[in-house]
């Protein structure tokens, strides 16, 4: 009589990630077979993890399992916030105004206040002070956001 005996040997996959500077991410570890232990690179132990890395990080999660020990690799690819900048501007009541936003980073969205739209550059004719807000979002990170001025001068015509 001959017994053939099958043998699994466990395999482990983790997720990838890509975060905004600043953010966390939850990296799960998920095996093949139940009952092992998970490891991983940076210490902690369980299934899943929070990491908050500042930079592009590689971590490595350890199944162990009856003697067995695969592992696996996860990239966070950490993606830096951009910022911006917009100008203040000081018109006469009637004239128009060319607000100028400039971000560090490009190839991302402008959000302006009021529905300006979405250009780096909009032109508004407010008849009074008024200040406008704009956002930039880069691969789903979002800038500070920026507020520009614009000081409207009456003028008197004196006869």
């Amino acid at each position: 009589t001959t017994v053939t005996v099958i043998v699994d040997t466990p395999a482990v996959t983790v997720n990838n990630a890509n975060i905004c500077q600043g953010d966390s991410v939850i990296l799960t570890a998920n095996a093949t077979l139940a009952g092992g232990t998970f490891t991983w690179s940076n210490g902690q132990t369980g299934q899943s993890i929070t990491v908050a890395p500042s930079l592009t990080s590689t971590y490595t999660v350890s199944y162990t399992l009856g003697g067995c020990s695969p592992s696996a690799i996860s990239t966070v690819t950490v993606n830096p916030a951009p910022t911006i900048s917009v100008n203040d501007v000081t018109i006469c009541d009637g004239q128009q105004a060319t607000l100028n936003a400039s971000a560090s980073q490009t190839g991302g969205v402008f959000t302006w206040s009021s529905g300006l739209g979405n250009d780096s550059s909009v032109t508004v004719s407010p008849s009074s002070n008024f200040f406008y807000s704009v956002d930039y979002i880069l691969n789903g990170c979002e800038s500070n956001t920026a507020i520009s001025t614009i000081d409207v001068s009456a003028f008197i015509v004196l006869q």
